[in-house]
């Protein structure tokens, strides 16, 4: 066994600063989010949707940090609100931790039946903003939601907020979070 190798150390835990090193571009593309906003036509958060407890006909409140922890699923869907009818745009602002970022996750936006979708980049951790466009007829019922495809061990996702505006409108921010 090599000098200095210890079972103990290998299964130890992360220490708390490494965890602590996703907070600042957490804050900044949240912040990003809130200056989009301020021009948005309307704007959710995670509080608008909603998630499923063990039993799938549980339906509970989305928390602001999802364990993706579990089986392949809906991590978070809603908020079934009418759009007026036209080309709708929603920027989808998520952070993702190393864990979760491993595992295929889909964001969708639309109404049933019909959904615009996008597969967030593997293995890509932090802050993303996702762009996405549908056409709405008078009365449905948009919502987003978001997908894990592939069973986790373990990983949190954060929802910072959803902009949504109609799509003939100028988009004040570049097309990812580091432009």
């Amino acid at each position: 066994m090599p000098s200095g190798f210890s079972l103990s150390r290998l299964f130890a835990p992360r220490p708390e600063p490494a965890a602590r090193a996703t907070w600042e571009p957490w804050r900044e593309i949240a912040e990003r989010a809130a200056r989009d906003g301020a021009t948005a036509d309307e704007v959710w958060s995670f509080e608008d949707l909603y998630t499923y407890g063990p039993n799938a006909q549980d339906v509970l409140p989305c928390p602001e940090v999802i364990d993706v922890t579990g089986r392949v699923r809906f991590l978070a869907s809603g908020p079934h609100r009418p759009l007026p009818s036209g080309r709708w745009q929603a920027n989808i602002y998520l952070h993702l931790c190393a864990s979760a970022a491993r595992r295929p996750i889909r964001v969708e936006f639309g109404a049933e039946p019909d959904y615009s979708f996008a597969q967030l980049p593997f293995d890509v951790a932090g802050p993303h903003r996702i762009a996405l466009e549908h056409d709405f007829a008078h009365g449905d019922q948009a919502q987003v939601r978001i997908i894990l495809q592939r069973a986790a061990f373990h990983g949190e996702l954060r929802i910072l907020g959803i902009v949504l505006r109609h799509a003939t409108r100028p988009n004040p921010l570049p097309a990812t979070p580091d432009a």
